[in-house]
C-alpha cells in the first residue's frame, strides 16, 4: 500500500463467525466460548499458526465493534481513491 501511494494504509485477512441478527445473546455468548476453547487447544492453535494464522477469539461484541470499525476503515480508502463500482 505504501508504494501505491498510501503509506498509513496496512492490511491483513480476518476469518470470524457470523450470526443471524437476532441471534439471543445467551446462544453467541456459547458460540463464543466454545470457539475460544476451541481456539486455546495446543494442537489447534500450533496448526494455525504454522498456516500463518493468529488465532485470536474473543466475545460477539468485541468482533462487531472490530467489523464495524473495519467498514468506516476502507470506506475512507476508497473514498480516497474514488473507487466507483462499473
Amino acid at each position: 500500500m505504501a508504494e501505491a501511494g498510501y503509506p498509513t494504509v496496512t492490511a491483513s485477512s480476518w476469518i470470524g463467525l457470523i450470526a443471524p441478527a437476532k441471534t439471543p445473546p445467551a446462544i453467541l455468548a456459547k458460540i463464543s466460548a466454545e470457539m475460544d476453547a476451541v481456539l486455546h487447544q495446543p494442537d489447534v492453535r500450533a496448526r494455525l499458526i504454522d498456516y500463518g494464522i493468529d488465532p485470536v477469539g474473543g466475545k460477539a461484541d468485541q468482533f462487531q465493534a472490530f467489523i464495524k470499525d473495519e467498514l468506516v476503515r476502507w470506506g475512507e480508502v476508497v473514498k480516497k481513491g474514488g473507487v466507483r463500482v462499473e
